[in-house]
Protein backbone atom coordinates (compact mmCIF):
# COMPACT_ATOMS: atom_id res chain seq x y z
CA UNK A 1 0.00 0.00 0.00
CA UNK A 2 3.04 2.04 0.89
CA UNK A 3 4.58 1.58 -2.61
CA UNK A 4 1.00 2.48 -4.12
CA UNK A 5 1.08 5.66 -2.25
CA UNK A 6 -1.30 5.62 0.22
CA UNK A 7 -0.45 7.70 3.47
CA UNK A 8 1.22 6.01 5.81
CA UNK A 9 -0.95 7.51 8.76
CA UNK A 10 -3.87 6.12 7.41
CA UNK A 11 -2.16 2.71 7.47
CA UNK A 12 -0.81 2.77 10.92
CA UNK A 13 -5.22 4.33 11.68
CA UNK A 14 -5.91 1.58 10.88
CA UNK A 15 -3.97 -0.67 12.89
CA UNK A 16 -4.49 -1.55 16.67
CA UNK A 17 -2.05 -3.31 18.63
CA UNK A 18 -4.64 -4.70 20.79
CA UNK A 19 -5.54 -6.70 18.08
CA UNK A 20 -2.10 -8.39 18.03
CA UNK A 21 -2.46 -9.38 21.09
CA UNK A 22 -5.30 -12.34 20.33
CA UNK A 23 -3.52 -12.69 16.53
CA UNK A 24 -2.18 -16.29 15.84
CA UNK A 25 0.92 -14.56 14.60
CA UNK A 26 4.11 -15.09 16.67
CA UNK A 27 6.95 -11.97 16.76
CA UNK A 28 8.68 -13.05 13.12
CA UNK A 29 5.82 -12.32 10.80
CA UNK A 30 6.01 -8.98 11.99
CA UNK A 31 9.91 -8.76 11.88
CA UNK A 32 9.25 -9.57 7.70
CA UNK A 33 7.34 -6.73 7.64
CA UNK A 34 9.58 -5.03 9.42
CA UNK A 35 12.41 -5.54 7.43
CA UNK A 36 10.75 -5.24 4.09
CA UNK A 37 9.44 -1.65 4.59
CA UNK A 38 12.93 -1.05 5.66
CA UNK A 39 14.89 -2.32 2.34
CA UNK A 40 11.79 -1.10 0.28
CA UNK A 41 12.52 2.49 -1.18
CA UNK A 42 9.71 3.81 0.61
CA UNK A 43 9.71 6.31 3.85
CA UNK A 44 7.37 5.42 6.56
CA UNK A 45 8.85 6.25 10.13
CA UNK A 46 5.18 5.65 11.45
CA UNK A 47 4.57 2.12 10.15
CA UNK A 48 7.78 1.09 10.88
CA UNK A 49 7.59 2.28 14.91
CA UNK A 50 3.85 0.69 14.49
CA UNK A 51 5.58 -2.81 13.67
CA UNK A 52 8.39 -2.40 16.31
CA UNK A 53 5.51 -2.30 19.02
CA UNK A 54 3.52 -4.98 17.18
CA UNK A 55 6.74 -7.40 17.71
CA UNK A 56 7.43 -6.39 21.37
CA UNK A 57 3.26 -6.89 21.88
CA UNK A 58 3.11 -10.35 20.13
CA UNK A 59 5.92 -11.88 22.26
CA UNK A 60 3.21 -12.58 24.06
CA UNK A 61 1.52 -15.05 21.87
CA UNK A 62 4.75 -17.36 22.59
CA UNK A 63 3.63 -20.35 24.47
CA UNK A 64 5.25 -20.40 27.92
CA UNK A 65 7.60 -22.18 29.62
CA UNK A 66 10.87 -21.15 27.83
CA UNK A 67 12.17 -19.48 30.75
CA UNK A 68 15.24 -22.21 31.38
CA UNK A 69 16.66 -22.13 28.24
CA UNK A 70 20.28 -21.88 26.95
CA UNK A 71 19.70 -20.02 23.32
CA UNK A 72 23.31 -19.71 20.94
CA UNK A 73 23.62 -18.36 17.78
CA UNK A 74 25.89 -19.04 15.19
CA UNK A 75 27.69 -15.23 13.89
CA UNK A 76 30.23 -17.12 11.19
CA UNK A 77 30.58 -15.62 7.98
CA UNK A 78 28.51 -17.89 6.22
CA UNK A 79 25.56 -17.08 8.76
CA UNK A 80 24.99 -13.97 6.62
CA UNK A 81 23.80 -15.95 3.94
CA UNK A 82 20.04 -15.72 2.69
CA UNK A 83 17.57 -18.01 4.66
CA UNK A 84 16.30 -18.63 1.13
CA UNK A 85 16.09 -17.54 -2.55
CA UNK A 86 12.93 -15.76 -2.25
CA UNK A 87 14.13 -14.27 1.58
CA UNK A 88 15.83 -10.93 2.18
CA UNK A 89 16.83 -12.48 6.33
CA UNK A 90 20.01 -13.39 7.00
CA UNK A 91 20.39 -16.42 8.86
CA UNK A 92 21.69 -14.53 11.98
CA UNK A 93 18.85 -12.23 12.22
CA UNK A 94 16.89 -15.73 12.58
CA UNK A 95 19.26 -16.82 15.23
CA UNK A 96 19.17 -13.48 17.41
CA UNK A 97 15.48 -13.01 16.94
CA UNK A 98 14.73 -16.10 18.27
CA UNK A 99 16.99 -15.35 21.21
CA UNK A 100 15.59 -11.83 21.75
CA UNK A 101 12.03 -13.16 21.99
CA UNK A 102 13.06 -15.83 24.74
CA UNK A 103 14.81 -13.50 26.64
CA UNK A 104 11.58 -11.95 26.87
CA UNK A 105 10.96 -15.05 29.24
CA UNK A 106 14.41 -15.20 30.93
CA UNK A 107 16.03 -16.95 28.79
CA UNK A 108 20.17 -16.88 28.20
CA UNK A 109 21.19 -15.85 25.34
CA UNK A 110 24.76 -15.66 23.43
CA UNK A 111 26.44 -16.25 19.98
CA UNK A 112 29.75 -18.22 19.26
CA UNK A 113 32.58 -18.51 16.21
CA UNK A 114 35.97 -19.11 17.49
CA UNK A 115 34.60 -18.27 20.93
CA UNK A 116 31.48 -17.84 22.73
CA UNK A 117 29.67 -14.94 24.54
CA UNK A 118 26.35 -14.26 26.30
CA UNK A 119 24.82 -11.05 25.95
CA UNK A 120 23.16 -9.23 28.51
CA UNK A 121 19.49 -8.63 27.78
CA UNK A 122 16.79 -6.51 29.82
CA UNK A 123 13.59 -7.86 29.81
CA UNK A 124 12.23 -3.60 29.37
CA UNK A 125 14.63 -3.45 26.29
CA UNK A 126 12.86 -3.56 22.74
CA UNK A 127 12.89 -7.04 21.02
CA UNK A 128 14.80 -5.59 18.15
CA UNK A 129 17.33 -3.96 20.41
CA UNK A 130 18.15 -7.39 22.13
CA UNK A 131 18.41 -8.40 18.82
CA UNK A 132 20.79 -6.00 17.59
CA UNK A 133 22.74 -6.47 20.90
CA UNK A 134 23.30 -10.39 19.74
CA UNK A 135 24.43 -9.01 16.08
CA UNK A 136 26.78 -6.84 17.57
CA UNK A 137 29.32 -9.18 19.13
CA UNK A 138 29.77 -10.64 15.42
CA UNK A 139 33.70 -9.00 15.58
CA UNK A 140 33.97 -10.16 19.14
CA UNK A 141 33.92 -13.88 18.85
CA UNK A 142 35.29 -14.61 15.50
CA UNK A 143 34.66 -16.84 12.29
CA UNK A 144 34.46 -20.61 13.21
CA UNK A 145 31.47 -22.99 14.13
CA UNK A 146 32.37 -23.51 17.58
CA UNK A 147 29.31 -24.60 18.98
CA UNK A 148 30.70 -26.58 21.50
CA UNK A 149 32.07 -23.93 23.44
CA UNK A 150 28.45 -22.74 24.07
CA UNK A 151 28.17 -26.11 25.65
CA UNK A 152 31.36 -26.08 27.56
CA UNK A 153 31.07 -22.70 29.16
CA UNK A 154 27.43 -24.05 30.83
CA UNK A 155 29.34 -27.23 31.94
CA UNK A 156 32.30 -24.92 33.36
CA UNK A 157 29.85 -22.40 35.40
CA UNK A 158 27.78 -25.88 36.22
CA UNK A 159 24.77 -24.29 35.05
CA UNK A 160 21.56 -26.79 34.37
CA UNK A 161 18.96 -25.92 32.06
CA UNK A 162 16.19 -27.25 30.44
CA UNK A 163 16.55 -26.80 27.29
CA UNK A 164 19.86 -25.72 24.64
CA UNK A 165 18.85 -24.36 21.65
CA UNK A 166 21.64 -23.83 19.25
CA UNK A 167 21.12 -21.62 15.91
CA UNK A 168 23.89 -22.61 12.75
CA UNK A 169 23.99 -23.15 9.13
CA UNK A 170 25.20 -26.60 9.42
CA UNK A 171 25.29 -30.16 10.79
CA UNK A 172 27.22 -29.99 13.93
CA UNK A 173 26.00 -32.62 16.00
CA UNK A 174 29.13 -35.61 15.20
CA UNK A 175 31.34 -33.66 13.05
CA UNK A 176 32.96 -30.59 11.94
CA UNK A 177 33.29 -28.26 9.19
CA UNK A 178 36.48 -29.18 7.45
CA UNK A 179 37.79 -25.83 7.66
CA UNK A 180 37.74 -26.28 11.30
CA UNK A 181 41.35 -26.34 13.26
CA UNK A 182 39.20 -27.32 16.57
CA UNK A 183 38.07 -31.26 16.22
CA UNK A 184 35.63 -30.90 19.46
CA UNK A 185 32.14 -31.51 18.76
CA UNK A 186 28.70 -30.82 19.53
CA UNK A 187 28.05 -34.17 20.95
CA UNK A 188 31.28 -34.63 23.17
CA UNK A 189 30.47 -31.06 24.94
CA UNK A 190 26.80 -32.50 25.24
CA UNK A 191 27.60 -35.47 26.79
CA UNK A 192 30.41 -34.19 29.23
CA UNK A 193 27.50 -31.47 30.27
CA UNK A 194 24.52 -34.35 30.87
CA UNK A 195 26.96 -36.48 32.90
CA UNK A 196 28.29 -33.41 34.76
CA UNK A 197 25.96 -31.25 35.11
CA UNK A 198 21.98 -31.93 33.86
CA UNK A 199 21.71 -35.58 32.67
CA UNK A 200 17.64 -34.49 31.50
CA UNK A 201 18.23 -31.00 29.20
CA UNK A 202 17.54 -31.47 25.90
CA UNK A 203 19.02 -30.19 22.79
CA UNK A 204 18.00 -28.70 19.30
CA UNK A 205 20.30 -27.93 16.25
CA UNK A 206 18.46 -26.37 14.41
CA UNK A 207 20.26 -26.17 10.62
CA UNK A 208 18.63 -22.90 8.91
CA UNK A 209 20.49 -23.91 5.90
CA UNK A 210 19.18 -27.48 5.56
CA UNK A 211 16.00 -28.66 4.30
CA UNK A 212 15.04 -32.01 4.99
CA UNK A 213 13.36 -34.48 7.78
CA UNK A 214 14.10 -33.98 11.57
CA UNK A 215 16.40 -35.91 12.99
CA UNK A 216 17.30 -37.81 16.34
CA UNK A 217 20.80 -38.97 17.17
CA UNK A 218 20.74 -42.78 17.04
CA UNK A 219 20.51 -43.54 21.16
CA UNK A 220 19.92 -40.22 22.40
CA UNK A 221 16.93 -38.92 23.97
CA UNK A 222 15.96 -35.33 23.73
CA UNK A 223 18.20 -34.19 21.36
CA UNK A 224 16.86 -33.09 18.06
CA UNK A 225 18.33 -31.80 14.43
CA UNK A 226 15.81 -29.55 13.12
CA UNK A 227 16.29 -29.19 9.85
CA UNK A 228 15.41 -25.89 7.87
CA UNK A 229 13.78 -22.87 9.68
CA UNK A 230 10.14 -22.46 10.40
CA UNK A 231 8.57 -20.09 13.28
CA UNK A 232 6.75 -23.28 14.19
CA UNK A 233 10.44 -23.98 15.99
CA UNK A 234 8.35 -23.05 18.82
CA UNK A 235 5.14 -25.12 19.34
CA UNK A 236 7.12 -28.54 18.26
CA UNK A 237 9.81 -27.76 21.64
CA UNK A 238 6.51 -27.47 23.36
CA UNK A 239 5.14 -30.22 22.16
CA UNK A 240 8.47 -32.45 21.66
CA UNK A 241 8.89 -32.02 25.42
CA UNK A 242 4.68 -32.10 26.73
CA UNK A 243 4.20 -35.56 24.48
CA UNK A 244 0.85 -35.62 26.19
CA UNK A 245 -0.36 -32.41 25.59
CA UNK A 246 -0.60 -32.51 21.94
CA UNK A 247 -2.95 -36.27 22.48
CA UNK A 248 -5.17 -34.08 25.07
CA UNK A 249 -5.46 -31.26 22.40
CA UNK A 250 -6.52 -33.53 19.59
CA UNK A 251 -8.61 -35.73 21.82
CA UNK A 252 -10.53 -32.86 22.39
CA UNK A 253 -11.51 -32.25 18.97
CA UNK A 254 -15.21 -32.69 18.81
CA UNK A 255 -16.53 -35.08 15.57
CA UNK A 256 -17.89 -33.62 12.82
Amino acid sequence: MLEAGVDEEDIVDHLELDAVRHAPLYPFRYYQAYTAIQEADVHAPAVEQWLEAAIDVSVETVPEGFEDTFVAVDLSGSMDALLSHHSTLRLKEIGALFGAILADQGATVGGFGDDFRTVSMHVDTPVLQRQEAVLAIDGDVGNSTNGWKAIAQLRERNVAVDRIVIFTDMQIWDSTPFTMRDDRTVKEAFDAYREEVSPDTALYLVDLASYGDLVTPEGYENVYNVSGWSENVLPFIEHAERPMQIIDEIDAVEPA
